[in-house]
């Protein structure tokens, strides 16, 4: 991972990002103990840090807004790549921790493969994944920057405040932060229908997303994942044809994952109605948007959609 750091600096063509998810941060943020007893607010950031400028990003959104799962994580680093990093960069190495359910599933290699297949400069993008025990990326370090802040500020009612505590936490080479919108959050909903996502490598070999040390995709194999397992690299064909014509994935073929929001569960809203009197008046409209719903509460923010169906190899009508 230093070594890309470093070559980020040195190479126009290279960029190298880590990112990560900060802790949830509850809102409000209040010192009395009756907040110990209710359920909060999640506000979530995800982390980028670009290697080839050590400039730390923050995307920020709410739980009532949208989840945490890998299609969150993967519409931040789209919105990052087509917006902030240099348009020469031709290879992109993410780094990451080896958290299934975020960084390390086909639902976050499809999303960017679908952009690379778009972008008008990069070949290849590669995830690298951190050893178990050993997963200390540089966001970390901005991370304990915010959270160090945060001792600083008692009373937090809004997203505002958050933000304006992740800007002024770093006085060289402060965080930019930026508030997601619902625009910006993207599903692979229409993709994964444009694909098979196979269960063994071309190799007949079966196919283990958690033994993955390194995922590559390149622009010139638009229908193969590689992935490096023990030291070896292995293809994964994800080609579907239609009355003999093949598919092809693009980042026209994203979708809104959360269009309307993110109902939070009911029992969740309650107990914030409840504390509304510990609110200042100004700070309330910032909760009137939250929707609730009759169910568990969804502690992990990783939705309650359906798993990725695996379609089958033979037999499969559209790919006669």
């Amino acid at each position: 991972m230093n070594e890309d750091l470093a070559r980020a600096k040195t190479d126009q063509t290279f960029e190298c990002l880590t990112f990560d998810l900060e802790k949830t941060l509850p809102l409000p943020r209040i010192p009395t103990n009756i907040v110990f007893y209710k359920r909060q607010l999640w506000l979530y950031n995800s982390g980028i840090l670009a290697g080839s400028n050590d400039t730390g990003h923050c995307n920020v959104w709410l739980e009532g807004e949208a989840g945490r799962g890998a299609q969150e994580v993967g519409s931040c680093l789209v919105r990052y790549i087509k917006h902030k990093m240099d348009p020469k960069v031709e290879e992109l190495a993410l780094w990451s921790d080896c958290c299934g359910g975020q960084n390390r599933n086909i639902k976050i290699v499809l999303m960017l493969k679908a952009l690379l297949n778009s972008h008008p400069s990069l070949q290849t993008i590669t995830f690298k994944y951190l050893e178990s025990g050993h997963t200390f990326l540089p966001n970390d370090t901005d991370f304990s920057k915010i959270e160090y802040q945060l001792k600083f500020h008692e009373r937090i009612y809004t997203a505002e405040d958050y933000i304006n505590v992740m800007k002024s936490c770093r006085k060289k080479n402060p965080l930019k932060v930026y508030r997601m919108q619902m625009k910006d959050f993207v599903s692979t909903s229409k993709i994964e229908k444009k694909i098979v996502n196979r269960k063994t490598f071309i190799s007949k070999e079966k196919v283990n997303w958690l033994k993955t040390k390194e995922i590559c995709i390149k622009k010139n194999f638009k229908h193969s994942i590689f992935m490096k397992i023990d030291g070896v690299v292995k293809e994964l064909n994800i080609e579907k044809k239609v009355r003999g014509k093949v598919l092809d994935i693009s980042e026209d073929d994203f979708n809104y994952l959360w269009p309307d929001g993110k109902e939070i569960a009911q029992a969740k809203l309650d107990d914030l109605t409840s504390m509304f009197h510990l609110i200042p008046k100004d700070c309330l409209d910032f909760y009137k948007f939250l929707k609730g719903k009759e169910s568990e509460e969804d502690v992990d923010g990783y939705g309650a959609e359906p798993d990725f169906e695996v379609e089958l190899e033979l037999g499969d009508d559209e790919e006669k």
